[in-house]
């Protein structure tokens, strides 16, 4: 009698640890699916955060380049107080050497639009910046055409000095320091009167 008491007691002590162990795995189950729910919300909230965050940068960037444009330019007074040089015959294109012009005040054919050393910019029809290459020589109306011998300034409200060349027998065979500065939309240049005539200044 007490063999079979002694029996059943283990058997049902055999048969009810299991259960226990099994609601403690199911409850370590539960606890990683809390634990992985959470983690995957928190990174669909992160990448939202980060979606929005880039939208509104590539929304506010536009503003951002135009108020530094504008407030680059607007610190360069010559990007506002300028003469401008536009005859037609002005353009490097132009081999009429007949009147040779020179971009000087002193000399007996003197550039109609020239005022002597001062910031100008270069307008249609004559072209709407100056050249980079020789343009050669007896080109736009005169006997040494005048070109920029370096690249332009890239940024906005970048100004850098110069040499300026005029294309006689040589390409560069009289030359002159001066200024030019990128005003956004457009160049200007500070000119000086050329060392010599007929020197003028071309655009291409």
């Amino acid at each position: 009698m007490l063999l079979s008491f002694a029996l059943l007691f283990l058997l049902a002590s055999t048969q009810a640890q299991p259960a226990s162990v099994q609601d403690e795995t199911t409850a370590d189950h539960e606890v990683k699916d809390e634990d992985t729910g959470s983690g995957f919300f928190t990174s669909i909230k992160d990448n939202i955060v980060a979606g929005v965050s880039w939208i509104w940068n590539l929304a506010i960037w536009p503003f951002q380049f135009l108020y530094q444009y504008i407030s680059a330019v607007s610190e360069r007074p010559e990007c506002s107080n300028y003469n401008i040089l536009a005859e037609p015959d002005r353009a490097f294109t132009d081999n009429n050497t007949w009147t040779k012009y020179c971009d000087r005040l002193d000399w007996y054919y003197p550039s109609p639009s020239w005022a002597g050393s001062a910031w100008y910019r270069f307008l249609e029809p004559a072209g709407l910046k100056m050249a980079e290459s020789p343009p050669g020589m007896k080109s736009c109306n005169t006997e040494g055409a005048g070109w920029i011998s370096e690249p332009h300034p890239e940024s906005a409200g970048e100004s850098k000095d110069v040499k300026f060349c005029f294309h006689r027998e040589r390409e560069c065979q009289d030359s002159i320091t001066g200024k030019v500065t990128n005003c956004g939309l457009y160049y200007v240049y500070f000119l000086r009167e050329p060392p010599s005539c007929s020197n003028r200044y071309c655009a291409g």
